[in-house]
């Protein structure tokens, strides 16, 4: 195809009408809420069902008897409409309102089904929503929910090709600022995968990190590659009393039977062409370790590494060599 170069008619519909095929087996009932389902047909909103919102039936359809696309529905696709609530509050204008069944909306949405913006509250159960604007992603009042309609399905952020050839790329940023001084506390980002009551399941991971060098050559980094890196910091000359410091802090809190650990680090064997050096690598620095002097009377060690168990500061020997 080519750049236009002289004038076209292009074909085009009235806003705000829009003519949907419907699923087999469905009732849709004029002024119904209304999706459209994971095959392109479209369904009355419900509990049972991951659907994207498109609107408000306009005329009834019943194609109970029907094949999928048998009938038609026209819907209204935007505009202000007066709906049923669940439960809502004057405080809630403004915020996003979401489907509950095919006639009520209320604050809290089932399968991620979005509907409009509330714009004038009647009463707990009835309100204006504007079903024509798109979902705001700063509500007022609320939690903001970026959530996708269907499994196996994620939300990416900034998961394109990036073509700079300098500076470097922050992806993912969070940097929230506490202002105001009190007794709060702070956690940047939360991760808390979870199963259910009386779920199985094979895995949970609650945060994977897995940096890639794709290609067999070429591309080769003048610098680092870390899967995770830590860093505690405050301003040069503070004097500020902190009660605890950790670069990585690990809890357990489990109960039951673990078949394997639980260990706070676990290192696997290599699984490319490239053996590991060591388990670890420390600065030599005295409250951390130091490759001289002999802790005891312990023969043969040549150096160090300090630990404090409960209390007490203890050293671990280390050698030189090993035969």
């Amino acid at each position: 195809m080519t750049a236009l170069s002289a004038d076209i008619d292009v074909a085009r519909k009235e806003g705000g009408l829009q003519s949907y095929p419907v699923t087999a087996g469905e009732i849709i009932y004029k002024g119904a809420m209304v999706g459209i389902d994971a095959d392109g047909y479209l369904n009355a909103m419900g509990t049972t069902l991951a659907l994207r919102f498109v609107g408000i039936a306009a005329e009834k359809k019943d194609n109970a008897s029907g094949l999928d696309a048998a009938l038609s529905c026209k819907v209204y696709t935007a505009g202000v409409f007066l709906l049923t609530a669940t439960s809502i509050a004057q405080t809630m204008v403004g915020q996003p309102m979401f489907c509950t069944d095919d006639q009520t909306m209320d604050d809290t949405g089932t399968n991620y089904q979005y509907c409009g913006v509330l714009v004038e509250y009647v009463s707990a159960t009835s309100g204006w929503v504007d079903i024509g604007k798109e979902r705001p992603l700063r509500g007022i009042g609320a939690d903001l929910q970026i959530l996708t309609d269907t499994d196996g399905k994620n939300v990416r952020i900034n998961s394109r090709d990036f073509t700079a050839t300098s500076g470097e790329h922050s992806m993912i940023q969070s940097k929230p600022n506490v202002s105001v001084g009190g007794t709060t506390g702070i956690t940047a980002i939360e991760v808390s995968p979870r199963f259910a009551t009386g779920i199985a399941g094979s895995k949970i991971v609650g945060f994977f990190s897995n940096p890639i060098l794709k290609g067999a050559a070429g591309g080769n980094l003048s610098s680092a590659m870390r899967c995770y890196e830590g860093k505690l910091e405050s301003d040069s000359g503070s004097t500020r009393t902190l009660a605890e410091a950790y670069v990585l802090h690990c809890m357990n809190a489990l109960h039951g039977t673990v078949t394997t650990g639980p260990y706070a680090i676990c290192v696997d064997a290599a699984g490319g062409n490239v053996a590991w050096s060591a388990f670890a690598k420390l600065a030599d620095e005295a409250g951390l370790a130091s490759d001289t002097g002999t802790p005891g009377a312990c023969t043969g060690a040549t150096g160090w590494i300090k630990v404090i168990i409960g209390t007490a500061t203890r050293y671990i020997p280390l050698a030189s060599s090993v035969s």
